[in-house]
């Protein structure tokens, strides 16, 4: 029997504007500054949370300036306001990152194709392993958006570890319970609280928020330049 654990680290993250199209970057240096924090700290399994937010690579996690220098980086490689599947695993390469990092589109109809799949039937293989997935969403068909999801396996234990800086997935999103499903078909419990209503509420009233004080910006800078052609 599999036990499933869930965490969302969203809060902790940068953020990721409103109108800010990097969410491909974003999402590969979360996804692999978590496998690093992982890989290179000690995770005491009894308390989980705590050795993670005492590890280094957790501030490094926290931090908006190392954050845009990395999108820089990445950026270097290939600079897209919409970056594909193989756009992501360009950078990935070049920057010679992490190579446990998938990148999938949950709505298509094999949600792993046969490379990833040969790579995760390997892992699964290893009594412990580590892997992030970078996951495509939409949101009402207008917001197009990259999620990382870490996930670590400890034995019968699968910590499940969310990193999205803009806010827009939490435990419930339908794409990361296919995920899930997909990977641990049978034989597991999930331990995890839903968080997809309250996660919806503040991500909506958020960026409405960001929006409106986007708009008043815009407005007193027109008006300002309109004011100062009279004068």
């Amino acid at each position: 029997m599999i036990n499933i654990y869930c965490y969302t680290w969203n809060l902790f993250l940068p953020a990721q504007g409103v109108i800010d199209s990097t969410c491909g970057y974003h999402a590969i240096r979360n996804g692999n500054t978590m496998l690093d924090l992982l890989n290179n700290s000690s995770i005491n399994y009894n308390d989980y949370v705590n050795s993670i937010k005492k590890s280094q690579y957790f501030k490094r996690l926290k931090s908006t300036k190392i954050m845009n220098e990395e999108v820089i980086k990445y950026q270097n490689t290939y600079k897209s306001n919409s970056l594909s599947k193989s756009d992501l695993q360009l950078i990935i390469d070049d920057n010679i990152l992490n190579q446990n990092i998938i990148i999938t589109y949950p709505d298509s109809e094999f949600i792993f194709d046969k490379i990833d799949s040969a790579k995760i039937k390997r892992l699964k293989n290893q009594k412990n392993y580590r892997i992030c997935i970078i996951l495509f969403k939409k949101k009402l068909d207008i917001v197009k958006h990259w999620v990382p999801i870490v996930i670590d396996k400890k034995g019968s234990n699968v910590y499940v570890h969310i990193l999205d800086s803009y806010d827009m997935s939490w435990w419930g999103d339908p794409n990361i319970d296919k995920i899930i499903h997909n990977i641990y078909p049978k034989n597991k419990r999930i331990l995890c609280k839903k968080e997809i209503v309250s996660g919806n509420l503040y991500y909506y009233s958020t960026k409405i928020l960001h929006i409106i004080i986007l708009i008043f910006v815009v407005y007193l800078f027109i008006y300002g330049m309109f004011e100062v052609k009279k004068l």
